[in-house]
């Protein structure tokens, strides 16, 4: 299915609402091999004011509340960011801070599914199917160790170092390519003017506007 239509299905299916202003800004969508780290996605509080996450949900494109990883009770405020693991516990916090580093803001969240290498979509969505916010994840190429980063409106573009706070991660063998370095910025955003123009020569679908 592309990108176009799965986000049309999911729009279909569920209802939109004016959220807290939470928007999902990055996705690891994992490898060939080993991951290094379990998947995971950004949540950045655009909103003037702090928003609890609680109540929420992670869910892939089957945007099913009743599958998905419950958000735990945590208050992300005014221009913060958090890393959602999928699928994940505590030692997969472990991991993904041998890999990125500490002092980011990290939760881990069990259900949901992982995000499909071949195309899929990250959803934070609440009890009542209503949609806080989705983006289409795309097909990852071989030999792509970027994460994917989204603008305001959902355009993704896998990452660069050097560009939009991009970096590369501590090595790790994969069992494919060999020692490799992730490249992404997890836990952080650039200036908003910055951000916006992730949108020039995106990969993905615009998200589905919220009403």
């Amino acid at each position: 299915m592309n990108r176009i239509a799965l986000l049309a299905g999911i729009a279909a299916s569920t209802t939109a609402i004016a959220g807290p202003g939470l928007q999902i800004t990055e996705a690891y969508i994992g490898l060939s091999g080993q991951d290094g780290t379990a998947d995971w996605i950004e949540v950045t509080n655009f909103g003037p004011a702090p928003a609890n996450l609680m109540g929420l949900f992670y869910d892939d494109s089957s945007a099913d509340p009743t599958e998905g990883g419950d958000l735990p009770n945590i208050d992300l405020g005014a221009g913060e960011s958090i890393v959602i693991l999928i699928e994940a516990g505590a030692s997969d916090i472990a991991d993904f801070e041998a890999i990125w580093g500490t002092g980011i803001n990290v939760i881990a969240v069990a259900g949901g599914g992982g995000l499909g290498q071949g195309g899929d979509a990250a959803v934070i969505i609440d009890a009542m199917s209503n949609i806080i916010d989705v983006v289409a994840t795309p097909n990852v190429p071989d030999g792509e160790f970027g994460t994917v980063q989204f603008d305001i409106d959902g355009n993704g573009v896998f990452s660069t170092v050097g560009l939009n706070g991009a970096y590369l991660s501590a090595a790790f063998e994969n069992d494919n390519f060999g020692t490799i370095q992730l490249i992404g910025n997890p836990g952080f955003i650039p200036a908003p003017a910055g951000f916006a123009l992730l949108g020039l020569g995106g990969l993905t679908a615009a998200r589905r506007r919220r009403a």
